[in-house]
């Protein structure tokens, strides 16, 4: 109680201007949310995640903010609403998820950021491909690899990953071949970006590209039991 009372008192203190306190306390709070999503109960972080994106979100709409801390919001509003997002996909509710992943990706268009837009644009295809739609999934796949094709991090690879699982539900072997063995060649050259330093959700190690393509064999019907 007494510490969310005081980060209450953090984030109204600067009422003319949004100062570096109440940006740096969004930024703790930010890499503890992406760290704890991968590896606590949704149910434990559930309420934080929502309040912290409460507050970038009116910060954003309260006019007190500086042009230069305008991107650096966006960026923070995109990453909690993207984790908001993937929550209520978790939860089994996709028209919510998708409403949210469309915060996101207005969030990351507004900080300009490729990244991020691409992200988007995969937790889209994830929706659709658990939402039994794999032609949507595969178009929002495609969308976001486009998007990420001049990008060095890892989220290129993840699109592909998506991209060949959903075209593997739809029976389309070479592509599923064609997007493999370029995420394969394509690992070789990344570089880490943001992102990949955000960790949790926002990079793609080597070990889940290897798990995505492995899973499109086998929805080709080429896996063992």
């Amino acid at each position: 109680m007494a510490v969310r009372r005081a980060k209450e008192f953090l984030l109204g203190a600067d009422r003319e201007r949004v100062g570096t306190d109440t940006l740096d306390l969004l930024d703790d709070e930010v890499q503890r949310l992406v760290a704890a999503y991968p590896r606590e109960p949704l149910s434990a972080i559930w309420d934080d995640l929502l309040e912290t994106q409460e507050q970038v979100f009116r910060l954003l709409e309260g006019g007190r903010v500086r042009p230069s801390q305008l991107r650096d919001l966006n960026v923070k509003g995109a990453v909690l609403s993207f984790l908001v997002a993937k929550g209520f996909n978790d939860m089994e509710v996709p028209h919510q998820a998708m409403t949210m992943t469309r915060v996101a990706a207005a969030c990351a268009r507004d900080a300009e950021h490729p990244g991020l837009i691409a992200f988007t644009d995969g937790l889209k295809s994830l929706i659709a491909y658990w939402s039994d739609k794999p032609a949507d999934a595969y178009h929002y796949a495609s969308k976001g690899a486009e998007t990420a094709a001049g990008l060095q991090g890892t989220v290129g690879l993840w699109l592909l990953g998506l991209r060949a699982r959903a075209a593997a539900v739809l029976g389309d072997e070479e592509t599923v071949r064609t997007v493999n063995r370029h995420a394969a060649s394509r690992r070789e050259r990344v570089v880490h970006d943001d992102l990949d330093k955000l960790g949790g959700l926002f990079t793609y190690a080597p070990e889940k590209q290897l798990y995505y393509s492995v899973e499109a064999e086998v929805l080709l019907g080429h896996g063992d039991a």
